[in-house]
């Protein structure tokens, strides 16, 4: 394959790009992207981008986990291909790629759900005509603290660290802006989340996060969880807490198969059972 855009099939530019936008993709979420590809077509195509001299896409692969099987490869851009991806006019902050590719084994499942409830934004984004501005993960390039690097989203008040999964704003035909935080929680365990939750606390009262991005009223957090049973669990605890209850009108909650299966916009959970409202 010629080393130029010109030389690159449209389904493979929509690779490109696309691995901009997410860093990291599993087979089943490029085609979620629905782009007009079967799988077969769609390896067919990443196939000699992988395999060039100078690689425009790079595999990370997981091998299996006992009682699952063989975990799906992930994919994320070359150092080459994001050059290309500079030639069709992307902004350099537009494009993200991990510079040293390393296997993260302990969090697939945690980032591949972070990857989808992104690419749930987008589609919602897409319809109703709205921009995302910007969309920081924990595993976007670091800010710099002292010589050290750390996550794009941490925040540290009095040494007491916190680091969301993602922060992001987007804008609404109507010209409103909205600054959210994002946490996507996995398994049953509520003890955990809760406490991550009262750590937000200082937060949320200082509007650090706020202040940090330029946002004039209140960032939502929304929380995202793999488990319905622990998402009730998490309201429960969140009543009787002096601690988390002033703070409870930032707090939006949804399960993975809500983000899938419901409207994005509507239907979140806030703190109180069976209360449902709109993100806006």
């Amino acid at each position: 394959m010629a080393q130029d855009i010109s030389a690159l099939a449209d389904s493979q530019v929509f690779i490109l790009k696309a691995l901009a936008t997410y860093r990291f993709l599993t087979v089943k979420q490029l085609l979620k992207l629905d782009y007009q590809i079967s799988r077969n077509q769609l390896y067919a195509k990443l196939k000699p981008m992988r395999e060039e001299a100078k690689p425009l896409v790079k595999t990370i692969d997981f091998g299996s986990v006992p009682g699952e099987g063989r975990l799906d490869a992930i994919y994320c851009l070359s150092t080459h291909g994001a050059k290309l991806v500079r030639d069709l006019g992307l902004a350099e902050k537009d494009i993200s790629f991990p510079k040293r590719v390393t296997t993260f084994k302990n969090d697939y499942h945690h980032r591949i759900s972070c990857v989808d409830f992104h690419i749930s934004l987008n589609a919602f984004a897409n319809e109703i005509g709205a921009n995302v501005d910007f969309f920081d993960t924990y595993y976007s390039d670091g800010k710099k603290r002292g010589r050290t690097g750390v996550p794009r989203t941490s925040f540290e008040i009095d040494e007491k660290p916190i680091v969301p999964d993602a922060i992001f704003s987007f804008t609404t035909p109507d010209g409103v802006r909205r600054l959210c935080c994002f946490e996507q929680h996995n398994g049953e365990d509520a003890t955990r989340l809760i406490k991550q939750l009262i750590s937000y606390s200082p937060y949320l009262y200082s509007r650090t996060i706020e202040q940090a991005y330029s946002y004039p009223h209140s960032a939502r957090v929304l929380i995202v969880f793999e488990s319905q049973k622990c998402l009730e669990k998490v309201q429960a605890a969140f009543s009787k807490s002096t601690e988390l209850a002033p703070f409870a009108k930032h707090y939006f909650l949804k399960t993975n198969g809500d983000i899938t299966n419901k409207p994005f916009k509507d239907e979140w959970l806030g703190f109180r059972a069976f209360e449902a409202r709109a993100l806006y």
